[in-house]
């Protein structure tokens, strides 16, 4: 009851989340010992004989979430050891769901560690970009520049023409200020 209260009362990030679902799914286990053994779920061995959840299903049920998506909160809250766990906290950004996912994927617990020292402590923003570093393999590094003008070229890109004039209309006076436009006033002086 305490780990429902946690998990409903609580703005958790998805690390949180996953930790306490796999400590729940760990408690509805020694509750329900024959779901875990793949027994009957309408077996005599339940006090009820009503149809009784499957703990994912009971789960996203109580909580509003997907199936699917407490599956994958439990498999990656499941892989992860204490220390895991206290790296990814000191992250200067809380850890997505995809990171996680992803280590849960990784087999080698060595690997995974190293993985989250180096997110913990900021070396790498993802999952994908530890496991490079990890390996040996340069990462590339993104030019924030070129990251906005391609930002900017997307969006004028999609605007209708309308707004495009007025945009330039708008910042007139920024272009010839750069040196961008010439200025037919000035010229003629």
């Amino acid at each position: 009851m305490e780990i429902d209260d946690n998990i409903a009362g609580a703005g958790m990030t998805a690390l949180d989340t996953a930790v306490f679902l796999a400590c729940r799914k760990s408690v509805f286990e020694r509750l329900h010992p024959e779901i875990k053994q793949g027994g009957d779920r309408r077996s005599a061995n339940f006090e009820n004989q009503t149809d009784i959840m499957s703990f994912c299903s009971a789960t996203a049920e109580q909580f509003g979430l997907s199936d699917r998506h407490v599956r994958r909160l439990v498999a990656a809250g499941s892989a992860l050891k204490p220390k895991d766990i206290t790296a990814l906290r000191n992250a200067p950004k809380p850890v997505r769901l995809n990171d996680l996912m992803a280590l849960a994927k990784i087999g080698e617990a060595d690997e995974r560690e190293a993985v989250c020292v180096m997110i913990g402590g900021g070396e790498a923003k993802s999952v994908g970009d530890a496991r490079k570093i990890h390996a040996g393999k340069p990462v590339p590094v993104k030019d924030p520049v070129e990251e906005a003008f391609k930002t900017m070229l997307i969006a004028w890109e999609r605007a209708p023409k309308k707004a495009k004039r007025r945009f330039v209309r708008e910042r007139l006076d920024d272009l010839r200020a750069a040196g961008l436009i010439d200025d037919p006033e000035a010229a003629a002086e």
